[in-house]
């Protein structure tokens, strides 16, 4: 038997006649040479001690038109330049305390929401918000100022930060009234549509590539973060929208089609006008009948609503979260007005004086009656006359 190597599987044999002669009529094959030239070794690369790139705090689609130094005045005067990303979600139609009129009448005529302490306590607490989001994420931030896009110069925004994974951060201050806007029907994360839109245009103008939302609930001390993806779709519309109202309105001064919710603006847009009348003719004529059907409507909705809001708070009882097959669907808890006149009824006398506090009103009366011309500042209220209900 012939031996076989194990491990090639060759004949040994074989492998011997291969180095015998060879038969007659073949030319042998030169001797190959037993030195092998190794390649040349190259040297060795040298380490890099160069450090590792790091955070960039650039903005590619916006440029700097007011300095994060810049003071209040100076910021509330350049945002009437253009769209804010604050203005963002009144243009998408999802803005709870703000539409298209009060917007018009802030950019044109210059009438906005008087600065308040809820406003001064969200810019106070913004570098401790910030803080707060650092510490949580180990990200670091950089203030910026506002920005202007290059390619939409009508485009603002005013970031509150830069985040060293290349995002932005917005920080907010809120309740826990709002808590539940901050998860999903399923208990999933989630955050308030006005903020989506807000840093959605910031991402926009900015060009950086993810956003987080960092908020404070000033009552409970509650701190929530939330990471934004930019979505391209949806900025897109943003752009669009924000488009047609700053060249279709803003620029020519032109007035938008009237909200549900204006009537507050537009007593600041019009006063008072004393004694003088106007003549309204059909259109007045069909709008105040109009106008009636429409609350005779509402009249008859609300007693409707009243009986099926009667049926829920029977079916929930005392429990403050309603379900439906296992899913959250409504909650009932104490978050609404409080009613002084019954807590003061039901409460003991010295209690009451502990927590009641004395305050500075206007005699807006007395006001009215030695200034007549500050009556101005009264609400005007739309009465219509019997023939007309």
């Amino acid at each position: 038997m012939t031996p076989v190597c194990p491990a090639h599987g060759l004949d040994h044999r074989s492998r011997a006649g291969r180095s015998a002669a060879p038969p007659s009529g073949r030319r042998s094959r030169p001797k190959a040479s037993s030195h092998v030239t190794a390649p040349p070794i190259a040297p060795p690369t040298p380490r890099s001690t160069a450090p590792p790139p790091g955070p960039s705090w650039t903005c590619p689609a916006g440029k700097l038109v007011l300095p994060a130094s810049a003071s209040h005045a100076q910021w509330l005067a350049r945002r009437r330049d253009g769209l804010g990303a604050s203005d963002a979600s009144t243009v998408g139609g999802v803005n709870p305390w703000s539409d298209l009129t009060r917007l018009y009448a802030d950019k044109v005529h210059g009438i906005s929401v008087p600065d308040n302490d809820k406003m001064r306590v969200g810019r106070d607490l913004e570098g401790y918000v910030l803080a707060r989001f650092r510490e949580a994420t180990g990200l670091q931030t950089r203030r910026v100022g506002m920005l202007a896009s290059r390619e939409h110069p009508w485009m603002l925004a005013s970031l509150d930060g830069l985040s060293s994974d290349g995002g932005l951060v917005e920080a907010k201050t809120t309740t826990s009234e709002y808590l539940d806007q901050w998860t999903d029907a399923r208990g999933n994360d989630s955050l308030p549509s006005h903020y989506l839109l807000q840093v959605q245009w910031q991402l926009k103008v900015s060009g950086r590539t993810q956003g987080w939302i960092a908020c404070l609930f000033l009552d409970t001390r509650k701190f929530v973060y939330r990471r934004v993806e930019r979505d391209d779709e949806l900025i897109a519309l943003l752009v669009e929208l924000g488009g047609d109202f700053w060249h279709d309105h803003v620029l020519p001064q032109v007035a938008p089609p009237l909200d549900a919710g204006a009537g507050p603006i537009l007593r600041l847009l019009h006063p008072t006008v004393g004694v003088t009348s106007c003549e309204g003719g059909n259109a007045a004529a069909v709008a105040l009948r109009r106008q009636a059907r429409i609350k005779a409507q509402i009249k008859e909705l609300e007693a409707e609503l009243d009986g099926v809001m009667a049926e829920l708070f029977a079916i929930t009882g005392e429990a403050e979260t309603l379900t439906v097959h296992g899913m959250p669907a409504a909650t009932w808890r104490h978050t609404g007005r409080f009613d002084q006149d019954a807590w003061r009824a039901a409460t003991d006398p010295d209690i009451v004086r502990a927590f009641t506090r004395t305050q500075d009103v206007i005699d807006w009366r007395a006001v009215v009656a030695e200034r007549p011309a500050d009556a101005r500042f009264r609400a005007r209220v739309f009465l219509p006359k019997q023939n007309f209900a």
